[in-house]
């Protein structure tokens, strides 16, 4: 069975996808094909709130930026085709090298090459 979860935490905004590597891999196809993805539902998604139920991918003419849809619980990544895929390679990555527990922190900061400033942070973590 492939993980592919997301959830949010109301009070801090803290967004985290959790998923093992074919969900890694899942997510980074979609990534760079557009489109969206059912999420597995989280029975306890201590510390956060809720999970999420979707992931939306929208190809466009911006820097990347990642939000939640909190009336649809969606997460939203958003941006030019080639900085979706610099994500995509990253996840496909991680996939492939990671350790149960390792995680990847997707944060603007000045003079982030792909990232926008509005874009909320993000923790991807690793299944294994």
């Amino acid at each position: 069975m492939v993980l592919l979860a997301a959830v949010k935490n109301e009070s801090t905004g803290e967004l985290e996808i959790r998923a093992d590597g074919p969900g890694l891999v899942a997510l980074a196809t979609r990534l760079i094909s557009a489109g969206y993805l059912q999420l597995d539902g989280v029975d306890d998604p201590w510390p956060y709130d809720h999970s999420l139920d979707r992931i939306e991918v929208v190809v466009g003419p911006e820097r990347l930026t990642i939000t939640s849809l909190d009336d649809r619980r969606v997460l939203r990544f958003s941006g030019t085709a080639d900085r979706l895929a610099i994500l995509a390679a990253n996840m496909r990555d991680l996939a492939s090298t990671g350790c149960a527990g390792d995680h990847l922190h997707i944060e603007w900061f000045p003079e982030h090459y792909y990232l926008s400033e509005d874009s909320e942070a993000l923790v991807i973590s690793f299944a294994g």
